[in-house]
């Protein structure tokens, strides 16, 4: 029996290697993503304000752990004095292009422009200011442009105002715009006007229509574009397309969706989600977009705006579906073919932190979803602002990620004075956001910031009272600077999401219970877990059985999540409650 018990863990074993990557939303920290994939990387970039930005990874997860690296901007030839928005990367006639929106000193208006690399890397500092995108006789207020290649020919596409607005100084109602190119940094011809605000069904919220994006995919051109203001939580994307032989500067050459095809998901705590890019999966199988969404249910255009990715289906008549923006802190299957990511001998998972004297956890101060937050201990509740994703970089440091909110545990303001207070932050690959988590025997850790190399630690007159800070001080050894690292489950992986093939759940949406069937076929033990969308387990279930009626008569409606663990394996599935 034991022999059969390890001959099947060496197959789990051996069969884990080959398994899909996970990430956790948010994958970054910018707003306006845009990711191209080349050559084994993800080419990440996004709107810094005051250059343009650039970083690379072979994982999505990767792009937390590195940093972003500065290719153009002020003191470039060329260069503009600042409002760098929305840069996009592009590879045309064996080049590299970067278009991007900034600042013109002349008119100071938000223009378009474009900077070329001609080197095979481009995160090489080579790249040469080659000047504005402007059609001809509407040299106006142009913002996020994007290219598209169709039937040979090369068009740039962008919003605009027209010519009255021009004239008044104003930058709305934005429209979108395409041109002809003859090359990479010119346009032909006058433009054609798309799409305007007020096409969409349910309201038009601060005259815009913006950040146009192509896919093309089953015989059609697809172009998404974001409508209403990044202030208010209304913005959201739009899609209109047109059969890829069809002439795209004629607007009857599209067909315009009366309605979003992605918008804000207040279950997920994800609003004004937009701005969206298109991928492809490092095999080339999977379509993929990133977009930008904030956690501020009022919505906004600052910094609390991250990146997040989602896989993209399609329906019967190959029409893209988005879906609802996802969920933050758990990790979902990552595209296909990405290569494994590190492993330092901790193992990748999902943990619970205690300072060893105590059976208080480390985590989040309130139920936060944005940065920024404190980090303090408090009496265990079981929730998921006190767990955390630990990840190894392959460097030999971690990174630490809130199973609540996605964000990365840092030293604030990276600061690297004692007593300075660890708190949560958007993922961007800073040295504070890295750890060294060394094994002191008997079940201790010591957790080392990267940046300060200093030891975390909790107050010593504080050692077991909730609400005691969490903080860096000067490594002496002693007891409040050494904590336990409870495992709970391994980060999800493919075998986690096959499980599901065998678990159903109905109905879904429920009212007042629902049925699970397929948990088991040994009589083993399962746990089931019924979490709610602030990270509290609001019922538990214990069952030997194969199928499980759920009371659930008493939640409130909303969206909630099961943990189901049988047997070494946990399968997370959602449920709404209606």
């Amino acid at each position: 029996m034991k022999l059969n018990k390890l001959f099947l863990v060496l197959c789990i074993c051996c069969f884990q290697l080959g398994m899909s990557q996970t990430f956790t939303q948010p994958i970054a920290d910018l707003a306006d993503p845009h990711i191209t994939y080349v050559n084994g990387y993800y080419y990440y970039t996004g709107t810094t304000g005051g250059d343009i930005s650039i970083k690379k990874a072979t994982t999505l997860e990767g792009l937390k752990q590195v940093r972003l690296t500065k290719l153009f901007g002020p003191g470039n030839v060329g260069a503009q004095m600042g409002d760098y928005w929305a840069p996009e990367l592009h590879q045309l006639d064996g080049k590299w292009y970067i278009y991007y929106t900034a600042k013109e000193t002349e008119s100071n208006l938000q223009k378009s422009f474009v900077i070329e690399n001609s080197t095979g890397d481009p995160m090489s500092n080579n790249w040469n200011f080659r000047g504005k995108l402007s059609s001809t006789g509407s040299d106006y207020y142009a913002i996020d442009g994007t290219i598209m290649e169709i039937l040979g020919n090369r068009y740039f596409i962008w919003s605009g105002v027209d010519a009255t607005t021009n004239a008044l100084g104003r930058d709305k109602p934005q429209k979108i715009y395409v041109s002809l190119m003859s090359n990479p940094w010119t346009l032909t011809g006058t433009r054609s006007l798309l799409s305007s605000p007020g096409e969409l069904s349910g309201g038009n919220f601060g005259d815009v229509n913006e950040a146009p994006e192509i896919l093309i995919k089953n015989d059609k051109v697809f172009m998404t574009y974001s409508a209403n203001g990044c202030w208010t939580p209304d913005y959201k994307m739009g899609m209109m397309y047109m059969n890829d032989t069809a002439n795209p500067l004629l607007p009857s050459s599209w067909t315009k969706i009366p309605d979003a095809v992605f918008a804000s998901n207040a279950l997920t705590h994800s609003y004004g989600p937009g701005h969206n890019c298109f991928f492809k999966s490092p095999d080339g199988i999977e379509d993929w977009f990133a977009y930008h969404a904030t956690p501020n249910s009022s919505g906004d255009c600052g910094n609390t705006r991250t990146t997040r990715a989602q896989k993209i289906t399609f329906d019967g008549n190959g029409i893209p579906q988005f879906g609802k923006p996802s969920v933050i802190g758990e990790p979902i299957t990552a595209p296909s073919g990405e290569p494994t990511l590190p492993f330092q001998g901790l193992a990748n998972g999902l943990y619970k932190i205690k300072q060893k004297n105590t059976t208080k956890l480390v985590g989040i101060g309130g139920t936060v979803y944005g940065n920024p937050a404190n980090i303090i201990q408090w009496e265990d509740n079981d929730g998921l602002g006190q767990k955390w994703w630990i990840q190894a970089t392959g460097d030999g440091h971690y990174t630490i990620i809130s199973a609540l909110s996605g964000l990365a545990m840092e030293i604030g303001a990276c600061s690297v004075s004692n007593f300075a207070s660890v708190t949560i932050w958007t993922p961007n690959g800073a040295s504070c956001q890295m750890w060294a988590i060394t094994d002191l025997n008997a079940g201790n850790y010591s957790i080392i910031n990267k940046n300060s190399g200093k030891t975390i630690e909790i107050d010593a007159a504080d050692i077991d009272v909730n609400g005691g800070n969490v903080q860096q001080n000067t490594s002496i050894g002693t007891d409040n600077q050494k904590f336990k690292l409870e495992f709970v489950r391994a980060t999800l992986n493919t075998a986690n999401v096959d499980i599901p093939n065998t678990v159903k759940i109905y109905p879904n949406p429920a009212k007042d219970e629902f049925i699970i069937v397929g948990l088991n076929n040994h009589e083993s033990y399962v746990q089931i877990k019924i979490i709610d969308s602030a990270g509290k387990t609001v019922k538990k279930i214990n069952t030997t059985e194969a199928e499980c009626k759920v009371d659930v008569s008493s939640l409130k409606s909303g969206l909630y999540f099961l943990h189901i663990a049988n047997e070494g394996n946990t399968v997370y599935e959602k449920i709404i409650i209606d």
